[in-house]
């Protein structure tokens, strides 16, 4: 379908929206390692609003297959798909279609804070024991 034809339609369906924004990656040159990342994640990520019409998905819906995701998968993890839906979510503003929020709404989850590995007490010895080198 072209995207003149989908302008005509008062409503353009989600699935019809992920269609679209994958061709315009794949006219972007983007790789198709990146190109399929994101079609398997959005595919995925939307399986139960595929035809359901872009304006009629809300903030709450999003929010909530998103908390549903945190019970089972990695923070960062969730937050990966949140960037390729926002991604997707801004590319429909723009080009003007309607969509019921403003996608910069969504935040990332809140990931664990990382802690570098410390040295045992004899890796700090054996330092003190190097030459320096400055």
């Amino acid at each position: 379908m072209l995207r003149s034809d989908l302008a005509e339609q008062d409503e353009i369906t989600v699935g019809e929206l992920v269609a679209e924004y994958i061709d315009d990656c794949r006219i972007r040159n983007l790789s198709q390692q990146t190109t399929h990342w994101y079609s398997c994640r959005l595919q995925s990520l939307l399986a139960d609003h595929w035809q359901t019409p872009l304006c009629a998905l809300r903030l709450d819906d999003i929010k909530r297959l998103f908390a549903a995701m945190l019970e089972h998968r990695a923070a960062s993890t969730v937050n990966g798909y949140m960037r390729c839906l926002k991604a997707m979510l801004n590319y429909a503003l723009d080009s003007d279609y309607q969509i019921a929020f403003n996608p910069r709404k969504l935040r990332k989850a809140k990931e664990p804070k990382r802690i570098p590995p410390c040295f045992t007490m004899e890796q700090a010895q054996a330092l003190r024991g190097c030459p320096r080198r400055s």
